[in-house]
């Protein structure tokens, strides 16, 4: 049945495809950014293809379903922010940061991974975020674990703060004051606002890939071929230099001031 032009939602659809093109020309060097970071999560996971499960230790199984998982997140956040759904994006994030540090948190333990794959209660998530972190720094050997857990514990809360609506991030969103009206934002926004947000979850997107790519290199390198993993190690530092470009352009634009200090 086709879409009355009228309708609320044929004008939602027409506004996405404005501010569409408005978001790709101001995220596009975070878009770049977001097509590097699945191209090289596409490499090292098809570098395994259907196999036997007795093929896998639980380790890998559980890292690879984790960072198959976090691909179809950090895509499903590329194209919402695309589209001017920042909040939305760093929603997603929120959930991908807890796989990625579950990932990490796993390593090549593969007592936690039969953990993991047994795990049968449906009202708790597997670990404490904070435990996750901290043992997913660890197994990267961090040389200042503490204040890396601290650090991305607070980028953690800041992606949950879309996550459970809190209404501070939430009134930065969703309301606009003009000529002393108050009014309701519905749809997509192409605001600064919306672009800082949206730059800051897909810099935070491809910072987590990293990690869980450098980690699943480091504990799982009897799966990769010496020929392989020379390529692998070229990807991902190919990655990490874009995320570092592409944060400091960013800084450079926007600056990176806490708009809530004092209350971390």
């Amino acid at each position: 049945m086709p879409l009355d032009e009228h309708s609320q939602t044929s004008m939602l659809h027409e506004k996405e495809e404005e501010v569409f093109q408005t978001m790709r020309e101001k995220l596009a060097k975070h878009i770049d950014l977001n097509t590097l970071t699945l191209d090289t999560m596409a490499f090292v996971i098809n570098l395994f293809p259907a196999t036997r499960p007795s093929d896998f230790k639980q380790s890998s199984e559980v890292v690879l379903v984790l960072l198959n998982r976090m691909s179809d997140d950090i895509r499903t956040a590329g194209l919402l922010s695309s589209l001017g759904y920042p909040l939305q994006a760093a929603t997603v994030i929120a959930a991908c940061h807890e796989n990625a540090f579950t990932a990490l948190s796993i390593g090549s333990d593969d007592e936690l991974g039969d953990k993991w794959i047994t795990h049968d209660d449906p009202k708790l998530a597997f670990g404490k975020v904070r435990n996750v972190i901290r043992q997913g720094y660890q197994n990267l050997n961090e040389p200042n674990v503490d204040s890396e857990t601290e650090a991305e514990y607070k980028t953690y809360a800041q992606l949950c703060q879309a996550k459970h609506t809190n209404p501070l991030i939430q009134k930065l969103h969703s309301l606009r004051i003009e000529d002393n009206r108050i009014s309701l934002t519905n749809g997509p926004d192409s605001s600064e606002q919306a672009i800082i947000l949206a730059s800051w979850t897909l810099e935070h997107a491809a910072h987590l890939a990293y990690l869980a790519l450098r980690g699943f290199k480091d504990s799982h390198l009897s799966l990769i071929s010496p020929t392989s993993l020379a390529e692998v190690r070229e990807k991902i530092d190919t990655l990490k230099h874009c995320i570092t470009e592409t944060v400091t352009a960013g800084i450079a634009k926007y600056g990176n001031t806490d708009p809530f200090p004092g209350k971390w």
